[in-house]
């Protein structure tokens, strides 16, 4: 089940699901909590055909609010109405099937379908809380892959404490030398040691830098590839987790660096404005979450919370929000 669009208008919402209906689209509706009726496509497959008829309708809609019907009426689109307003729709029976001439009925919450049908199909549900329970739960093997990177290395280096370790995963060789440290520069990169540009990602200094990233990573990684696919999430976090690296760098002038976060700021930036520009897409961040995250932005900066790759933060947040604005409908709508 897919979020296509969200609707002002309970009439525009129930007019369109009757016309992706007679498609051969099911789709259901639910009242979003900021306002108005979120309509979700059923079908993953049938996503991409019911967006291209989302745009003919938000470019004129007066074509298919003339042909809707009220759900008290019969036609080729079976309504299921909830006593919150909330409705689903689905093919009517063939003729053979004993709901083939009943018209369409009110559905309380605790109302079930008749036992013949399948009654998963057709029971009132919270779609939103369904939705969201989906993309936290199920196997995402490429995000659980991440994490248990993070794990092994945090292991390996002893969270920091075990230089050597350290030293073989960050961005360039180090020396300390009187209590200060020294490098030479990328030279390690250009020798071929091009790992280096994205291991720091996976060192973590301390238990609660290590946790508080991981939790981050599965909530907002896993929404990524529960959306998109793991390769999706791979090249997205190998891309940032680059970029913020060389510009914790080269902003930051300092070697010994490292930490999911850039990309969790990626992620975090990408999520929020891709699901604000392009609400089909499946993808959304609260307001209030969001907001916190910036809150800690601004407290890292503040130096209050100690040494942190600001520069990483910095970076990975406006890659993600440029790749958010790059992929979103209104870019793609545009570019044609």
């Amino acid at each position: 089940m897919r979020l296509l669009h969200r609707f002002d208008s309970h009439d525009h919402a129930r007019a369109f699901a009757q016309h992706l209906q007679q498609a051969g689209i099911a789709s259901e509706a639910r009242q979003a909590q900021q306002g108005g009726w979120n309509l979700f496509v059923i079908d993953e497959k049938a996503v991409r055909s019911a967006k291209e008829a989302l745009d003919t309708y938000l470019r004129n809609p007066q074509p298919i609010l003339r042909e809707s019907v009220p759900p008290s009426t019969a036609s080729p689109t079976v309504i299921e109405v909830a006593e919150d307003g909330s409705f689903s729709t689905r093919p009517r029976s063939s003729p053979s099937s004993s709901w083939s001439d009943a018209p369409p009925r009110l559905a309380g919450r605790d109302s079930l379908p008749p036992p013949s049908r399948d009654s998963s199909r057709y029971r009132n549900v919270d779609v939103g809380r369904n939705w969201r329970r989906r993309l936290r739960g199920g196997p995402k093997p490429y995000t659980y892959l991440l994490m248990g990177a993070c794990c092994l290395v945090a292991f390996l280096t002893r969270l920091g404490d075990e230089r050597s370790a350290v030293e073989a995963l960050t961005i360039t060789s180090y020396d300390i030398v009187a209590g200060h440290v020294r490098w030479k520069g990328l030279d390690e990169i250009a020798q071929g040691e091009v790992w280096r540009l994205i291991t720091p990602i996976f060192l973590h200094f301390g238990i609660l830098h290590l946790i508080f990233n991981l939790l981050w990573l599965r909530d907002l990684g896993g929404m990524v590839e529960s959306v998109h696919s793991g390769w999706y999430l791979f090249l997205f976090v190998a891309l940032v987790g680059i970029l913020s690296n060389l510009g914790q760098y080269w902003l930051g002038g300092y070697p010994v660096f490292g930490g999911m976060s850039g990309v969790i700021y990626a992620l975090l930036g990408y999520v929020w404005l891709r699901g604000r520009l392009d609400p089909a897409s499946g993808l959304f961040l609260s307001r209030e979450t969001f907001l916190f995250m910036g809150f800690w932005f601004l407290l890292c900066l503040s130096g209050v919370v100690g040494r942190v790759a600001n520069a990483a933060h910095g970076v990975g947040l406006a890659s993600g929000l440029i790749w958010g604005y790059l992929s979103s409908k209104p870019w793609r709508r545009w570019g044609r």
